[in-house]
């Protein structure tokens, strides 16, 4: 049975007997104790396996091959050095690059985590965009018109937005072992093939109640057509009770006594309305509307 072998220029396979170690090492160098007083070299992306801490160890009892590598639960340990017949493997905690040994009954294989990925090219996809800035790109495109989202800035799990019976609805996408779901009966590698599949079946495999494909993709708006040349109809006129300072340009900032025409009412407590010929949405909460 083949097994891996160190030599000064990383590992080789040769022919050994069953019980023969497993030896992970770092290709172009010879495997050496670490030095705990530098900082290693990030090696996230050189496919050394990840494992999970599932309980605590601080060093008791003692390794025999060398320091102890104290870790929590939750910690994520790259392995150095396993040998699948051992009590004790060596690895590095990511999150303080500390190296050392452990128990190799206190991980378990770390659950793979999708990979960042730019969809900036892709025309449905929006960025870092919250709730109710969604729903201002949305609310006034035809239905099944969409966008996939990061949830917040801070954030990177992914949403998707679309129009349907003239209102927006939000669907969180899911991750489960490195894929991603709506519906976890079918998952995906990636949220382009999410999209994908979307666009040719409904989503009411996993919402009963939203029966629509992904249709318009929302950057795809323009091409030609002047939208906003429209002239929206006015759902009525608000006082500005409280002064509001928009945070960004979609936003409408308001003063004390502005009148407000109001073009969008959304359920989330978000208007869209007009003052002074500049459009964006304010909170409801900030006007009264007049009778």
């Amino acid at each position: 049975m083949p097994h891996l072998t160190l030599t000064t220029s990383g590992c080789t396979i040769s022919r050994g007997p069953p019980a023969a170690a497993l030896v992970i090492c770092f290709s172009g160098a010879a495997v050496q104790k670490p030095q705990r007083k530098t900082t290693p070299r990030k090696q996230e992306d050189q496919g050394l396996p990840k494992m999970m801490v599932i309980r605590d160890y601080f060093g008791v009892p003692r390794p025999p091959g060398g320091p102890p590598l104290n870790a929590q639960i939750g910690d994520v340990i790259e392995v150095i050095c396993a040998d699948p017949h051992s009590s004790w493997w060596e690895g590095k905690i990511l999150t303080t690059q500390e190296t050392g040994f452990f128990p190799s009954d206190a991980v378990k294989p770390c659950p793979c985590v999708p990979r960042t990925v730019d969809y900036s090219a892709q025309p449905w996809f929006a960025g870092p965009m919250e709730r109710h800035h969604a729903e201002s790109e949305l609310m006034e495109r035809e239905n099944s018109t969409y966008l996939v989202r990061y949830r917040s800035r801070e954030s990177r799990e992914y949403a998707i937005s679309i129009k349907y019976n003239n209102d927006v609805k939000h669907i969180k996408i899911l991750t489960k072992e490195g894929c991603f779901y709506i519906a976890e009966s079918r998952t995906f590698k990636t949220v382009l093939e999410l999209v994908e599949y979307y666009k040719q079946h409904s989503l009411k495999e996993g919402f009963r109640n939203l029966d629509t494909t992904l249709q318009v993709p929302y950057k795809e708006l323009g091409s030609g057509l002047a939208p906003a040349v429209l002239t929206p109809r006015v759902l009525g006129i608000a006082l500005a009770r409280y002064d509001f300072s928009s945070r960004d340009t979609r936003e409408l900032s308001l003063q004390v006594g502005n009148l407000v025409k109001i073009y969008i009412k959304c359920t989330n407590g978000w208007w869209k309305g007009e003052v002074n010929g500049q459009v964006g949405w304010f909170p409801s909460s900030y006007v009264e509307e007049e009778e």
